[in-house]
């Protein structure tokens, strides 16, 4: 297998298996498409509501394994708790909806930014 061993002395670049150099930038060690502040703070929001939506629907299967084995005095009790969590739901949906569409915006003004995209008129 050959595997470029990465510099991080002056000058850069990748050793191979014989010892010299390959160049400034080999594919192996070109940097991935960073994250800008802004990216990485919607992506971290982005986390958090799909964290919560999951434990969401894990609640709501939960309810509706229980909401027909109950007797009718607690059932109303479970049709609440079922109705707040989805709405909870559509909430967390909406919510992941509104921070995609800013972390497109963002990765459109950083595109701009560097160059790859002309700016909209």
């Amino acid at each position: 297998m050959d595997e470029n061993i990465i510099l991080s002395e002056e000058g850069g670049g990748c050793l191979n298996n014989e010892g010299s150099i390959v160049s400034q930038d080999c594919c192996d060690c070109k940097p991935k498409m960073a994250l800008t502040f802004e990216e990485q703070g919607i992506l971290d929001q982005l986390r958090l509501i799909k964290s919560a939506a999951r434990a969401t629907l894990a609640d709501i299967k939960d309810i509706e394994l229980r909401r027909f084995e109950r007797d009718k005095s607690d059932r109303m009790s479970i049709e609440d708790e079922w109705l707040r969590l989805s709405q909870k739901l559509e909430e967390l949906r909406s919510r992941w909806t509104e921070w995609s569409s800013r972390l497109d915006a963002a990765t459109e003004r950083k595109l701009i930014m560097l160059g790859h995209r002309e700016p909209r008129a």
